[in-house]
Order: C-alpha cells, then sequence, then structure tokens
C-alpha cells in the first residue's frame, strides 16, 4: 500500500477494511456513504465514542479518503463500544426509522427533535450543548403553555427509572437551559458550591441530559408503535394524556 497509506492508516480514527465480496462492489462512493451513514448512527445512538476528523476507505486498489463526518461528536459516560452483528442489525433498523420519518409528511415534531439532538452532540462547549439536548427532550413531550418546566420535569421523568430521586436533577438541568437562553453565566446556579465544583455539577448534569435523549431516542427508532405516538401534535397529546407502561426506563444513577 505504500508508506503514505500506511501513514494514514496509523493516523486514522476509523479504518475500514473489506472483506472479500465487499470488494466486487463497483459503487465506492455509495458504498461508502451507506457505511458512514451507519457509522455516524452507531456513534449517535449506541453509544460509541465518537469523534471524527478523517476516515478513509480500503479498496483493492488502496486506500483514498471519503469525507468526513462532523470533526466534534462526543459520546459523554460511554466506553468504545465493538459492533458486533448484533449491534450492526441495531442500526439497519435505527436507519430504516429515519428513512421513513424523514421520508414522511408527517412527524415534524419528531425530525425537530432529532435535528436538535444531533446539533447537540456537533458542540464542544457544555454551554451550547444543554439547550439543544433539552430541546431534544421538549421536542418529545410537548409541554403546555406555561407550563414548560412543571411538565418538562414531571413528562421527562417519566423516561427514567426511580424518577422521583432525580426530579431535583431535572429541575437543575431546566434552569441551566434556562440561563444560557438568556446569555447568564450558569455557574451561579449553585451559589453554594465553588466555581471548580459548580462546573463539575454543571458537566455531570449535560452528561445526564445526554443518556436521557439518547435512550429514549433509541426506543423511539427500534419501535414502530413509539414512532406512531409523534406522527402528529393530537397524537402526542393523546399520549401523554394515556400514558402506557413500556416507555424505556433510563438508569441515570451510574453516570459520573
Amino acid at each position: 500500500m505504500g508508506a503514505n497509506a500506511t501513514l494514514h492508516i496509523e493516523e486514522a480514527n476509523l479504518v475500514i477494511y473489506l472483506l472479500p465480496q465487499a470488494a466486487q462492489n463497483k459503487n465506492w462512493e455509495q458504498y461508502s456513504k451507506n457505511v458512514l451513514h451507519r457509522w455516524f448512527l452507531a456513534t449517535t445512538f449506541l453509544g460509541v465514542v465518537g469523534y471524527f476528523e478523517a476516515n478513509w476507505f480500503c479498496n483493492e486498489k488502496g486506500i483514498s479518503t471519503i469525507g468526513e463526518l462532523e470533526k466534534y461528536n462526543h459520546i459523554y459516560g460511554e466506553a468504545p463500544l465493538f459492533l458486533d452483528t448484533q449491534k450492526v442489525k441495531k442500526v439497519n433498523e435505527i436507519y430504516k426509522s429515519l428513512t421513513f420519518i424523514f421520508g414522511s409528511s408527517e412527524y415534524q415534531r419528531l425530525k425537530r427533535g432529532l435535528n436538535a439532538y444531533w446539533k447537540a452532540l456537533r458542540e464542544k462547549d457544555n454551554y451550547y450543548r444543554l439547550p439543544n439536548l433539552v430541546k431534544s427532550l421538549e421536542a418529545l413531550i410537548l409541554p403546555e403553555t406555561g407550563k414548560t418546566k412543571e411538565q418538562f420535569k414531571e413528562r421527562v421523568g417519566c423516561f427514567l427509572k426511580s424518577a422521583q430521586g432525580h426530579i431535583q436533577k431535572l429541575e437543575d438541568i431546566y434552569q441551566l437551559r434556562s440561563r444560557v437562553e438568556h446569555l447568564h453565566d450558569w455557574i451561579d446556579r449553585f451559589p453554594d458550591l465553588s466555581r471548580d465544583e459548580s462546573a463539575q455539577k454543571i458537566n455531570h448534569l449535560c452528561r445526564i441530559a445526554e443518556a436521557i435523549a439518547r435512550n429514549v431516542y433509541l426506543k423511539i427508532l427500534l419501535e414502530p408503535r413509539f414512532i406512531k405516538v409523534f406522527d402528529n401534535d393530537k397524537s402526542i397529546v393523546s399520549f401523554w394524556d394515556n400514558i402506557p407502561s413500556w416507555l424505556p426506563s433510563v438508569d441515570i444513577t451510574s453516570i459520573k
């Protein structure tokens, strides 16, 4: 492959090795896009740690670039994940669901929520990351005017395991988002803590918000009945009026 190609492999964040049957595919551009689309979904929904600057594609002629994913695509609180066959199948199901959702004229609120979630993951700074994570969750709860904060805590709490013990965390997440919206320094949210302690607590709350959003959207994309909930605003209101028992139960106690 030559010294340059070997150096590219050593420096790359992601190297894709093709099986013999894949090497027979002549449409390299489309094939590489399909691979990267699925890798992107794995990073954003399955918790694969993602930080990409360049990606390289191997074929029988050597190595060539195939474009870049977003440079900043961090997944907090997760160890690197090996993509085995079952996880690849799960990624394919996510891909099918997203193709269906974005190919439909319905699901407008769900589309906005997904875009807010992806936008959050592209932010390096938690100050700008957290508001988009909160928006991604608000897309799912459709709060009534004047009741946003209380319904955020109540309805997002429905996605948590042992929600009662985490209401204050949801209150803090919401209030931090409000401070960002008005461009205030959010460190002041915790006046009894030092600036370093406040920063640590805020970072922890951001990781919690991300874990909730990621796990809830994963559940939605893997369950057709959950996708159907977000067909339109009327169906979302009906859902929250009659909350089912099969909601995701996200355990945030282990998030450090």
